[in-house]
C-alpha cells in the first residue's frame, strides 16, 4: 500500500518521516527550545515574521503529535543561524539540503500553510545572505505563489474585523516579507520581472516592532501605505514603505518607457522622494539603540533606500564612462558613499562590540557599492579621506563574512565599465576576491566597477 495515496495514512507517514529527520538534525527535540530562544534574540530582530508567542506555545506539542509544518519551521530556524566556518566556505550544507527537501515534502503532500510560507521565507533569507543564486530567485517566486494561494495579498488591505489580532499581524508580516525580499533581490539582480504584485495605498503596514515583540497590538491603529511618511512608524513598516519605492525604481531603470521626457521627469521625482525619506529614516533609527539603528534596523529601510538611490544614479552612468555625465553621477554618489562610511564607523568602529549573530545580510551590498565609489573618488582626486573610507569598508566587509557569505553576485549585473576602452568587464566572484583586488597598488578593478 502506498501511504501517500491514502489521506488517512499520509499524515502519520509524513509526521514519522519529518520527526525522524528532525531528531537526526537536532539530536534531541529538547534542543529546539534552546535554538528558538537564540533565534528570537538574534536574527529574528532583522526579519520579524514569526510570532514568538505562538511558536513557544507550540513547543510542548513536540512530545506528542506535532504538526509537520511546525517541525520543518523549527529546522528552518536552526538553519538561519548557521554561520560559515571559513570565510569562503559554501553554505549549501547538509542541513540546507535537508531543509529544502523537507519544504518540498510539505508541498508534495499539500501542506500549504502560513508555517510552510514562513519556512520558505527563512530559506530565501538564508540563500540571499549566503549568495546562493539563482536558488534565492527561484525560492522567492515560490513564496509569492504560496502567499497568493493563502490569500495574503488580499488580506493586506482587508480583514478589518481581525485587524489587531496576533494571527492577522503575523500573516500581514509574511506578505510584506515576500514583497520586500522580492524587490531587494530584483534590485540587486537588475531584473524588472517581480514575483509579487505592487502594494496598493490601502494596504495596511505592520505595527511597531516593539509592540509586535510584546504581543501588544490590540489598541494600535494601523497605518496604510498611503499614510503620511512623516508620521512615526516601526522599522519593518518603514522598510515596507521604502520597498514600494524600490519597486518603482526597478521598473524605471530595468523596464524603461520610450518617452525620454517622461523618464527624465520620473527619475527626478524618484530621486526627490528617496532623498526626502533619508532624514526621516535616520531620525527613526536613532530611537532604537545601537543594534536597531541604521544600518542594522530590521531589515534596514535606510539601506534599501540608499540601494535604490545608487541604482537610480547608476542608470545615468554613460556607457563610455567619460564626459560631464559621469562626473555629475559620481558627484551625486559622493555624499551618499561618504555618509555610509560615517555610519559604518559609528556602528562598527569597535569589532569587539559587534554582535555577529545579529548582523543583517542586507548591509554588505551597500558597503560594497560605497567602497567602489570611494575607490573611484580616491583615484580621481587623490584625497586620503577616500582611501581611509575605502580601507575601513574593506575591514567591515570582512567582518560581515563571519556571519553571511554574501558575494559579488549581488553587484555583477550592475557593473559598468568606467575606464579605458581596452578594459574588459570581468566578474568578481565574491567579496573576498573583490578585497584581494583592492589590495593591489593600482587596482585594475577600479577601471571596471561602478555600483
Amino acid at each position: 500500500v502506498d501511504p501517500f495515496r491514502h489521506e488517512a495514512l499520509r499524515t502519520p507517514t509524513m509526521l514519522f518521516l519529518v520527526k525522524t529527520e528532525a531528531t537526526r538534525v537536532f539530536g534531541s527535540l529538547d534542543r529546539i527550545h534552546e535554538i528558538a530562544v537564540k533565534y528570537f534574540g538574534s536574527i529574528h530582530r532583522r526579519f520579524p515574521i514569526v510570532s514568538r508567542k505562538r511558536f513557544i506555545s507550540r513547543l510542548p506539542s513536540l512530545y506528542g503529535t506535532p504538526k509537520t509544518d511546525f517541525l520543518v519551521l523549527s529546522m528552518c530556524i536552526h538553519l538561519i543561524q548557521e554561520t560559515p566556518a571559513e570565510l569562503r566556505e559554501s553554505m549549501q550544507s547538509s542541513l540546507y539540503v535537508t531543509v529544502k527537501g523537507m519544504i518540498s515534502l510539505l508541498e508534495a503532500t499539500d501542506c500549504h500553510s502560513l508555517e510552510a510560507l514562513q519556512c520558505r521565507l527563512l530559506l530565501v533569507f538564508y540563500e540571499l545572505g549566503h549568495a546562493i543564486f539563482p536558488n534565492a530567485c527561484f525560492s522567492i517566486c515560490s513564496c509569492a505563489r504560496l502567499a497568493r494561494f493563502l490569500g495574503l495579498n488580499k488580506q493586506a488591505s482587508n480583514g478589518q474585523s481581525r485587524l489587531n489580532s496576533i494571527d492577522e499581524e503575523e500573516r500581514r508580516r509574511a506578505w510584506w516579507a515576500v514583497v520586500n525580499l522580492d524587490r531587494f533581490i530584483n534590485l540587486c539582480n537588475g531584473d524588472s520581472l517581480l514575483a509579487s504584485e505592487d502594494p496598493t495605498n490601502s494596504d495596511f503596514l505592520p505595527v511597531d516592532d516593539h509592540l509586535w515583540t510584546q504581543e501588544n497590538i490590540s489598541i494600535v491603529p494601523h497605518a496604510t501605505l498611503y499614510t503620511s511618511s512623516d508620521l512615526s512608524a516601526g522599522q519593518f513598516a518603514r522598510e515596507c514603505q521604502v520597498s514600494h519605492l524600490s519597486g518603482r525604481v526597478i521598473r524605471h531603470v530595468f523596464d524603461p518607457v520610450h518617452d525620454a521626457d517622461f523618464r527624465s521627469e520620473e527619475a527626478q521625482q524618484l530621486e526627490r522622494t528617496l532623498m526626502a525619506f533619508m532624514p526621516l529614516l535616520m531620525e527613526d533609527g536613532a530611537q532604537f539603540g545601537k543594534y536597531c539603528t541604521f544600518p542594522i534596523a530590521h531589515p534596514d529601510s535606510p539601506l534599501t533606500c540608499i540601494r535604490a538611490l545608487l541604482t537610480l544614479y547608476n542608470s545615468k552612468w554613460p556607457d563610455d564612462g567619460a564626459g560631464d555625465a559621469s562626473t555629475e553621477v559620481l558627484k551625486a554618489m559622493e555624499p551618499i558613499s561618504t555618509a555610509i562610511v560615517g555610519f559604518a564607523r559609528q556602528l562598527f568602529g569597535v569589532e569587539e562590540d559587534i554582535a555577529i549573530d545579529q548582523l543583517s545580510p542586507y548591509i554588505p551590498t551597500v558597503f560594497y557599492q560605497s567602497a567602489v565609489v570611494q575607490l573611484r573618488l580616491w583615484d580621481e582626486t587623490g584625497e586620503d579621506a577616500y582611501k581611509d573610507g575605502l580601507d575601513f569598508l574593506k575591514g567591515v566587509l570582512l567582518i560581515f563574512q563571519k556571519r553571511w557569505q554574501i558575494s559579488g553576485e549581488y553587484s555583477d549585473r550592475n557593473l559598468r565599465r568606467v575606464g579605458s576602452q581596452q578594459t574588459q568587464l570581468t566578474k568578481v566572484a565574491d567579496i573576498g576576491l573583490y578585497l584581494a583586488e583592492l589590495e593591489k597598488p593600482f587596482p585594475p578593478i577600479l577601471m571596471r566597477l561602478l555600483p
